[in-house]
């Protein structure tokens, strides 16, 4: 296996993101693609949304309107464009054309080191770590609604990421 070096630089880092750059897999991505709402219907609430059939769910969606339930007067579309901006700095480093182990490294050194998201240690039950808004404003959450921002992230850049529920665990 071949590797190489890369260093994203990013202003408000602490330091550079380094990392090695390994071989593109060449086995075919198994990754479904889900079809994602761009809105969301006024007056929906979550468990009515939960009984459309998978192919129609929208993670981001789902969560939003779980986050809703807590703040009725959330602006679903604000969360959508904070999702958005979140990405935007990593657009120009084309992470869709790089091998999965590298996007996953950029990635989760992005989010959890230059923009300081982490998980809840000091109160993990606070039910504002599972409010997606919340988790945005404080960087803070537990693992599913940290994946939720990672998975919504990567999607905004063309990489492929999914969450994986196992036993007392939660992965991306």
């Amino acid at each position: 296996m071949m590797s190489s070096t890369f260093i994203l630089r990013f202003p408000s880092a602490p330091q550079h993101i380094a990392g090695p750059a390994l071989v593109p897999s060449r086995k075919p991505s198994k990754f479904r693609r889900y079809r994602y709402s761009r809105g969301i219907i006024p007056g929906v609430e979550f468990r009515d949304y939960a009984r459309e059939s998978d192919d129609r769910l929208d993670l981001l969606t789902g969560a939003l309107l779980i986050a809703r339930d807590a703040h009725p007067g959330l602006d679903i579309a604000e969360q959508r464009a904070r999702l958005d901006e979140l990405a935007r700095p990593l657009q120009k480093h084309g992470l869709s054309r790089m091998p999965p182990s590298v996007q996953a490294r950029l990635l989760s050194d992005y989010l959890y080191v230059v923009c300081g998201f982490r998980g809840a240690k000091n109160d993990y039950y606070d039910p504002r770590n599972s409010f997606l808004n919340d988790v945005l404003d404080r960087k803070t959450g537990i693992p599913i609604t940290l994946a939720v921002v990672y998975i919504e992230v990567a999607r905004r850049l063309g990489v492929d990421a999914l969450g994986v529920g196992f036993p007392g665990h939660f992965l991306v």
